[in-house]
């Protein structure tokens, strides 16, 4: 079962939450940047910016946190 993340809006501190959740699944799971990397077709440190909290495309975001066991679910935020 995959764990959700909940996200409002995707700002920098929005990427930076994501990025340690993200950051924090793979380390459970035993994985490294570079097997997954592998996995996707793309470079490590291209993860790496995204553990970081660096904006990136929101694909590759989506595909890492699935990666890793993760689901990103976007809420609208209440106005």
């Amino acid at each position: 079962m995959k764990q959700r993340i909940a996200q409002r809006t995707v700002s920098c501190d929005g990427y930076t939450m994501i990025g340690r959740e993200i950051r924090k699944s793979r380390h459970a799971r035993g994985q490294t940047l570079a097997e997954i990397a592998a996995a996707l077709g793309v470079t490590s440190q291209a993860l790496s910016r995204i553990e970081l909290g660096r904006p990136t495309t929101t694909a590759l975001v989506e595909r890492f946190a699935e990666a890793v066991g993760l689901e990103i679910v976007a809420r609208k935020a209440r106005g």
